[in-house]
């Protein structure tokens, strides 16, 4: 028996509902948990483990779940709680145990396994974003649309638009935020209060969740982005967007991830080399980054974990995909590029933006604060209890606003 079946079957023999036990064994590598555990036959008379298990592969992004239902069938008969009792008797620890094993399987099919270290650090890393936003409040002048798929894998792909109040009725130009952290951590919900003040200024803001490492492997994020793409380019009229002025913003790993998504955007034959097909009439007319890092082969000097997590593999860095600058041209869309003093990634700010001028692209660097300026380090544009960062906020949207004809 497997880890995680063996721990299914200790906490259902505890006393646990059968689908408690499935759904509660996976509670350290299930990020996307909303600990909503589905009752026993509360859907169509079914097992609690097999709710639990669609659950489980549909918020871990494991596949289909008619997979496990068939193979669940084959080996049991029924899916139905009652059928089951009829046909099994109270067999229940062990279908606990053969629905934990099957998720595992699955796990380790995708290479899915979270290691102990990104369990830690994303726990680390949320107790301190969680202490920036203490306190914070959602505008009330913002109209949030919340939660809305854009793609086939589960809450990974669902997104929130942000619109301001006063603008009803009004086709605005919109924000793409791809978050930050490091491929493997965060989420929209994270980055809500960052968005919807970047709504304040004016525009419309698409705020999303994309498929995280060690979960999922490059090129997952950029296809995400691609859907949201395909989204923008369905939904416009409903949400009042404007697909002639799209812009990105992204921080951190987010910024690289903005970065490469607008080397595709504007150079079909790198659009090719991912077999994208990128909607014709969503225009994306510029972008901000935000203490990111711009060269993934550089970073990835063969001792990086978080890399590797994201790569799958080093033999990546040999594949044209990865060689993003060699793939800029003049048609890369207009950039912001900005860090801070203390931001470890500083480094990577200045260079990035004369390399696009370079280019012949029109780039603007800018590093704010001081040394002595602790508190204003990496991301701190979204932290938004410093002043600066409201500074480097306004900064991003003014560079857009000058991209607008008749703004």
């Amino acid at each position: 028996m497997s880890k995680y079946g063996e721990e299914a079957k200790r906490l259902h023999r505890e006393g646990n509902r059968c689908s408690a036990s499935v759904y509660k064994a996976f509670a350290d590598v299930n990020i996307n948990s909303d600990n909503n555990i589905p009752a026993p036959r509360s859907e169509d008379g079914k097992c609690g483990t097999v709710l639990a298990a669609e659950k489980l592969i549909r918020e871990m992004g494991l596949g289909d779940v008619s997979d496990f239902d068939n193979e669940f069938l084959r080996v049991y008969g029924s899916l139905k709680c009652a059928e089951l009792l009829k046909m099994h008797g109270r067999r229940c620890n062990e279908f606990v145990g053969f629905t934990a094993e099957y998720v595992e399987k699955l796990m380790g099919k995708n290479n899915n396994i979270v290691p102990e270290r990104v369990i830690e650090m994303r726990k680390a890393w949320a107790e301190g974003d969680a202490k920036r936003d203490a306190g914070l409040e959602e505008p009330e002048s913002i109209e949030k649309f919340r939660n809305i798929s854009y793609g086939p894998y589960g809450d990974w792909n669902l997104l929130d638009v942000y619109r301001p109040k006063n603008k009803t009725g009004e086709k605005l130009p919109l924000i793409v935020s791809i978050h930050g952290g490091g491929y493997f951590y965060g989420d929209k919900e994270l980055y809500r209060f960052y968005c919807m003040h970047l709504a304040e200024y004016g525009f419309a803001v698409i705020n999303y969740n994309y498929r995280l490492s060690p979960e999922n492997k490059f090129p997952a994020p950029l296809e995400d982005a691609l859907a949201v793409f395909n989204w923008i380019s369905t939904n416009s009229d409903r949400y009042g967007l404007d697909k002639d002025n799209v812009f990105m913003v992204g921080d951190s790993a987010g910024a690289q991830l903005v970065s490469q998504f607008a080397c595709i955007c504007s150079n079909k034959a790198y659009a090719d080399i991912f077999g994208f097909n990128l909607p014709d009439d969503v225009k994306l007319k510029g972008v901000s980054l935000a203490c990111g890092m711009y060269n993934i082969r550089r970073r990835s000097d063969g001792n990086n974990d978080l890399m590797l997590d994201y790569l799958g593999t080093f033999d990546l860095l040999k594949d044209p995909r990865t060689e993003v600058h060699e793939y800029i041209t003049s048609d890369y869309p207009p950039a912001f590029v900005f860090s801070a003093e203390n931001d470890f990634l500083v480094t990577e700010c200045e260079p990035f933006a004369e390399f696009l001028g370079q280019k012949g692209i029109k780039a603007k660097a800018k590093i704010y604060g001081k040394k002595e300026d602790v508190e204003v380090g990496h991301v701190f544009h979204v932290n938004l209890k410093l002043p600066v960062g409201e500074e480097a906020n306004r900064d991003q949207t003014d560079f857009f606003k000058s991209l607008i004809k008749d703004y």
